[in-house]
Order: structure tokens, then sequence, then C-alpha cells
């Protein structure tokens, strides 16, 4: 499981810069840089308030991963320690700044 930080305050389930979900999905099969990959669990908020409270947030999150060509990449789920999901130019706003080839 790693401690996910998340900078996409746009997202519904971003609570203080901690994700309200217990996982998160990645894409970037061909990914060969962090602009190429995506948060698919990514939500927009409605604009008043967050989908999730904040009491369900935590930084220990389980993330599957489909950026194959990223080293922290083990049968598509993410070991890195430490992942940054930030805004981003990849679709739907919202990637892994994390990402190494």
């Amino acid at each position: 499981m790693s401690n996910l930080g998340c900078s996409v305050h746009s997202c519904g389930y971003n609570c203080s810069g901690l994700c309200g979900l217990s996982s998160i999905d990645v894409s970037g099969e061909s990914a060969k840089s962090s602009s190429q990959t995506s948060c698919r669990s990514f939500r927009p908020s409605n604009g008043a308030t967050n989908s999730v409270n904040e009491a369900s947030a935590s930084p220990a999150t389980n993330i599957s991963c489909k950026a194959t060509n990223c080293k922290h990449n083990e049968n598509c789920k993410c070991k890195a320690g430490e992942v940054t999901i930030e805004n981003c130019g990849c679709g739907n706003g919202a990637g892994c700044q994390t990402f190494k080839e």
C-alpha cells in the first residue's frame, strides 16, 4: 500500500490533500512520462462539497496501475512508498507524478 498525496482539488474524492478512496486506478499502458498517466478514479467535485467526508480520507491507498513502463509497477500494483497525483494535461485532469520509467 502506498502513501498517496493528491493536489487535484477539483476531484470530489480529495479531502485536504488526501484521497477519500481506499484504492485508485491509474492508467497509462504505454506511458513514457507522468503526463501520459491518468488517475482513472478522478471524479469532478460538484462545486459545493467533496463527495466523501474527511474521516474516510487516508494517505494509505491501494493503487492499481496500468503504466507497465513505470519502475514502481509490480504486476499492475504500485509499489512506490509515496505517490503524488497532480493536475495535468492527461485528458481527465489528474496524473501520477511519481511515474519513473
